[in-house]
């Protein structure tokens, strides 16, 4: 299971988008499931997965037309990596909610995970469309482009990495990110202009990590993929870059 898989935590706000067939908000049932369904958020947030579907499932059969039960019981078999179950469940979600942003996204990463690059793209495009703002779709959508690996995709995975960061100027992992596709395009002002902004938080950084961004800052740019790459790594192991990430990783 991919990375952001195991990180995602995806907790659709919940029965929000009662359909007709579901329980009258006046009615006990109502109320059981609205009791059921906020309990399985809190128990996904505390690694309670077992009790989660229990009560999850519950839900689906008081309010089975509400599409975030299903898109969290989607989340559950991703994350014990039942991909059968996971695609009958959000493909469940979807035909309820067929351009909700976050059921497009966790359809998206379950794609990646089942290795459906085409797939994943298609899901995580109309995530973005859904919601220009979500800043998980786009940088879910800018790493699988960035694997792509040619020139159009790796430009425009550039261009979705500066719309995070016009939200999140300062977002670490977004500019270790956008030096490594800079460098990848060989586009050398992009390239120093992003470096700067490291340096600029560089001085709480381990010595280590400083040589390595020099080594960075000295590189041609169209050698400069490797330098990013190791400065990326050894940031990993630091706190700063960790929430930063989990910005963009992080569900919920």
């Amino acid at each position: 299971m991919t990375r952001s898989i195991l990180l995602a935590l995806f907790v659709c706000a919940g029965l929000a988008g009662c359909r007709p067939a579901d329980p009258d908000p006046s009615s006990e049932a109502y109320r059981e499931a609205v009791y059921n369904f906020f309990s399985a958020l809190a128990r996904i947030q505390a690694g309670e997965d077992l009790g989660a579907e229990e009560r999850l499932l519950r839900v689906t059969e008081l309010a089975p037309a509400e599409p975030a039960a299903w898109a969290n019981l989607g989340l559950l078999a991703l994350r014990r990596n039942d991909l059968e179950a996971a695609a009958a469940r959000l493909e469940r979600a979807r035909s309820l909610a067929p351009d909700a942003g976050p059921v497009l996204l966790l359809s998206g990463l379950m794609e990646q995970v089942r290795g459906n690059a085409d797939a994943a793209e298609a899901y995580l495009r109309r995530a973005v469309e859904a919601d220009p703002e979500n800043l998980h779709a786009l940088y879910a959508l800018a790493t699988l482009l960035r694997d792509r690996g040619t020139p159009e995709a790796t430009a425009e995975a550039l261009r979705l990495i500066d719309r995070i960061l016009a939200r999140q100027p300062d977002n670490l992992a977004a500019l270790i990110e956008k030096a490594r596709l800079a460098a990848a395009l060989g586009d050398a002002e992009t390239l120093r202009v992003t470096v700067d902004r490291l340096a600029a938080q560089a001085e709480a950084w381990p010595p280590e990590a400083r040589e390595h961004l020099l080594a960075l800052r000295q590189a041609p740019p169209d050698q400069a993929a490797q330098p990013a790459a190791f400065l990326e790594n050894l940031l990993r192991r630091e706190a700063a870059y960790r929430e930063d990430l989990a910005a963009l990783e992080d569900e919920g």
